[in-house]
This record gives C-alpha cells, structure tokens and sequence, in this order.
C-alpha cells in the first residue's frame, strides 16, 4: 500500500512539472504567456512522501554544571585535564579567579554526548565537596526531524525550478525564476546551519566546571598587607617621579606667586603712604 502511494504521488508530480514545462515552452497560443513564480511553486510542491516507518534517533541537549572546593587547586587541574582528554573532550573556556579568602577556576568543555555521564561521575570523584550539581537536558528530535524534513522539500523544489530555468522561453521567465531561486537558496543555507546548530549540540554536551580552594583568613591579611605596602611605595616613588617631571611648570608657579606678592606689597605700601598723606 505504502509503494503504491509512493508511484501515484511521483506519477503527479511528473505529470505536474511537464504542464508547466510545456506551458514554458508553447509561447504564444492566441496571447502572450506569462509565467507566475507564485502559480509555479504551487506546481512545482510536492507532498512529502510516506517513508517506510524506521526508528528515529533521539536527538538530546545536554547540559551541566558542577562546582565542587578542593584543597590542591593545581592538583584538581591536572585531574581534570586528565579526564577531558579521557573522556575525548576539550576546553573551550577556561577563567581563573582570586578574591578575597579563595582562589577559584571555571572552565566549559565539550564533551560527545556518550561519555557525557561518565565524565561528571569521574568529576565528582575529583571534588572534596560538591557545592552544586545541575544536569538539564533538552529534546529537540521532534524540531530535528521537522527541519530535516524541510530542507529535503526545500532541495527538491529547488532541482525543479533549476530544470524549468533550462526551459525558460524569456528573458522575463529567467529573471523571476533567478528570484525564486535566490530566495529558495537563501532558506536552504539558513536551514542547514540550524540543522548543523542542532547535530553539534546533541553530539557534543557541555559541562561547565567551577572548583576553588579557600585561603585562610590570616594568610589572606597578611598577603594583602604585604602588597598594600608594595603598592604605597611604588605609589610614593611614582609621586616623585611627576614632581621631578614637572619642575618646569613648578618653578614657573613659583615665579608667578613671587611677583604676584611683590606687586601686592607694593601696592599696599602706596595705599599706607596714600593715607598718611590725607590725613
């Protein structure tokens, strides 16, 4: 029953694509033919074909987030190291952090989707402490199998406006049809990265890791005192350095006030005598 739906639907869309080929390719019959992108995609549409039922494979986004303390940070790194590249993933970000009482690193790795589990129990193992586990994961077959199904109708419909184009009869039906298939590949190419968007992210899971190490309060003190007292000399001599670097203005200052209070001395001077002689 499945092929004989099958040989109907290809005997119609044959039978289809050969009226509007003839009717390309008539010319004149009592009027000038006109050709219709719009009329001639309806034509060339085809009903998606009933496949043979097969199991379709689930496609699943996985994601997770871990962060665990440790006390050796640059032990916990190499374990991890050791693990992505056992569990056959990589780093696709990697940040290091250090404030006030803690030293911390986060990375994101891309890890196929098969060993995804595996990698966040050995993780686990790794951690003197887990802090937060979050695994989600997102189903996206349905979406897959419709984008999939899409741009086959989207290829196939476009093979057919490639063959009407060979038999255009003007240079008015090569133009339009030059437009439907700009358009129609402008689709195609946004399809397949949303295709490829979808396989990569099923293929490869992401897991993002945060690990740190505490520092304790009195080491921390004494650290950041240490540099307090690095950064107020170096502060200090960067002071005097400016000084030094601008004595030519200084010095004109200097000269500037000398003989701004000469001229007001003497001006207060003649003001007195100014006086005395009024009286």
């Amino acid at each position: 029953m499945t092929k004989h739906r099958k040989l109907v639907s290809t005997a119609v869309c044959t039978s289809m694509l050969a009226v509007v080929l003839l009717a390309g390719a008539c010319g004149k019959s009592g009027q000038e033919h006109a050709f219709e992108p719009a009329a001639a995609e309806q034509e060339l549409m085809v009903t998606p074909q009933v496949e043979e039922s097969a199991p379709i494979e689930r496609k699943l986004i996985r994601e997770g987030n871990l962060s665990f303390e440790t006390d050796d940070l640059m032990g916990a790194q190499r374990d991890l190291d050791s693990l992505i590249k056992q569990y056959k993933g990589y780093v696709t970000a990697d940040q290091s952090f250090h404030t006030y009482g803690r030293e911390s690193r986060s990375l994101t790795v891309r890890v196929p989707a098969d060993n995804f589990d595996a990698l966040v129990t050995a993780v686990g193992q790794v951690a003197q402490r887990i802090d937060q586990r979050d695994i989600r994961t997102q189903d996206v077959t349905e979406e897959f199998v419709d984008v999939e199904a899409r741009l086959r109708t989207k290829k196939e419909l476009e093979i057919r406006y490639l063959k009407l184009l060979d038999r255009a009869a003007n240079v008015e039906e090569i133009l339009a049809i030059e437009q439907q298939i700009g358009t129609l590949r402008a689709d195609i190419e946004a399809t397949e990265g949303r295709l490829r968007y979808l396989s990569n992210q099923s293929d490869l899971s992401t897991l993002n890791i945060s690990y740190y190490r505490p520092i304790p309060t009195t080491r921390e003190f004494s650290r950041r005192f240490k540099d307090g007292f690095g950064n107020g000399w170096e502060n200090f001599v960067d002071f005097i350095i400016w000084i030094i670097n601008g004595w030519p203005f200084f010095v004109v200052l200097a000269a500037a006030m000398f003989a701004w209070k000469r001229w007001w001395t003497k001006r207060r001077q003649r003001k007195g005598v100014s006086e005395s002689n009024s009286r």
